[in-house]
């Protein structure tokens, strides 16, 4: 057994499940701070406590979702999640409320939210991820049932290509929502699971050089014909003008938050003293936190704090990886690669490398949907770690078997 096998090996599951629930309550503290640095203008401008509101809010977002953790770690063992009727009827949930929310009103160019009575809102794309994962783990890990390495016929042959055309219902009522940035994540989601899945190589090339092919081809697309007035026009001209023209508008966001990220320097301005969230930045508490946090924290604290990510997504992955259960092993890598792909692309938009997408930094932004959804997968993880006959011994690596 080489070394990085026996590192790997041996991390008990007790340590795996005090790592994760610790990093993640650690970087929800760590946002509930920040968010009230970030709202520390609106304290100023109203000179009372009420401009730290949503610092409040967000506390309680995450009361909720440790309360919610405990049901769906210890109550709610994940495998009920392969019962079929179960999955229909989570899934007929999940698009009523994406068909809901396009009767809703429009915000930021998106239809993405519903309101709900207290004063929040809900935004029912970020929960249907779940529902998207529980879907693919299905039907990947019904796929490695079979005895050889499925082509794209035997997909037809078998009708498990209906299967994928119901599933990807889900990404496109959110695409009818203009949320194009939350379509590009279910996206790699799904390639990530794709990848590792039962099927024949020459078909995950084609799809992979087909997605990316959609994707350039679709920002072409966008750039040349949409009204300049457009949001999605004036966000891929941004990123345009800075990637192949050097030009930075100082009043576009992304400018500012690269900006604010610079002049951090290594250990930041101090907490509070941060002057992005000064309108320089629009709500710089949700998809931009990093921008502050980088700016009054510095250089040292950002990278703690992605280096928790990494961490994060080490031990997740070894949970699928040492699940004995197919289904087990699907929805966790899943689970691991939602939040790692969705750390990426957030931190690739706060420093200028992709366009604007509007995707929350996990555990970190403001939001009542993104810290709900986190924490419940991250509960269905611990639950496959504490219910789905995990093993410590063997190679980390994903292992086919038809349990």
């Amino acid at each position: 057994m080489d070394k990085k096998n026996q590192l790997s090996t041996s991390i008990p599951n007790y340590a795996i499940f005090i790592v994760i629930i610790s990093i993640v309550i650690l970087l929800s503290i760590f946002s509930v701070i920040n968010i009230a640095s970030s709202n520390l203008n609106n304290v100023l401008n109203e000179k009372s406590l009420i401009g730290f509101k949503l610092a409040f809010k967000q506390l309680i977002f995450l009361i909720l979702s440790l309360g919610i953790v405990f049901l769906i770690v210890f109550i709610a063992p994940y495998k009920k999640l392969e019962n079929s009727y179960i999955v229909f009827t989570i899934y007929l949930f999940t698009n009523i409320l994406l068909i809901w929310v396009l009767f809703g009103r429009e915000v930021n160019g998106a239809k993405r939210w519903l309101d709900i009575p207290l004063g929040f809102k809900i935004q029912p794309s970020e929960f249907a991820k779940i529902t998207f994962i529980i879907l693919l783990a299905k039907i990947f890990s019904k796929i490695e049932k079979y005895n050889k390495q499925i082509s794209f016929i035997d997909l037809i042959e078998k009708k498990i290509i209906n299967n994928f055309i119901i599933i990807f219902i889900i990404p496109a009522l959110v695409l009818l929502e203009k949320d194009l940035g939350t379509v590009i994540h279910y996206s790699l989601i799904f390639l990530s699971m794709f990848l590792i899945s039962k099927i024949k190589k020459g078909f995950k090339t084609f799809i992979l050089i087909f997605y990316i092919g959609a994707i350039l081809l679709g920002g072409v697309y966008i750039y040349k014909t949409s009204n300049h007035n457009d949001y999605k026009f004036r966000r891929i001209n941004s990123y345009v003008e800075r990637l192949f023209h050097n030009k930075y508008d100082k009043d576009d966001q992304v400018t500012q938050s690269i900006y604010g990220i610079a002049s951090g320097g290594f250990l930041g301005r101090g907490y509070g003293n941060g002057i992005q969230k000064y309108n320089y930045v629009p709500e710089i508490h949700t998809d931009f936190i990093f921008a502050t946090i980088s700016e009054e924290m510095g250089f040292l604290i950002s990278t703690i704090i992605i280096i928790s990510y990494i961490v994060l997504y080490y031990f997740l992955l070894l949970i699928s990886f040492r699940s004995k259960n197919m289904f087990g092993k699907y929805l966790v890598f899943g689970i691991a690669n939602m939040i790692i792909s969705q750390v990426i692309l957030n931190l690739y938009v706060v420093t200028g490398l992709f366009p604007t997408t509007g995707i929350p930094l996990p555990f970190l932004s403001y939001g009542g949907s993104s810290t709900l959804t986190m924490y419940m997968i991250i509960a269905l993880a611990l639950n496959v770690l504490r219910t789905g006959n995990i093993k410590r011994e063997g190679k980390n690596e994903f292992k086919r078997e038809n349990n």
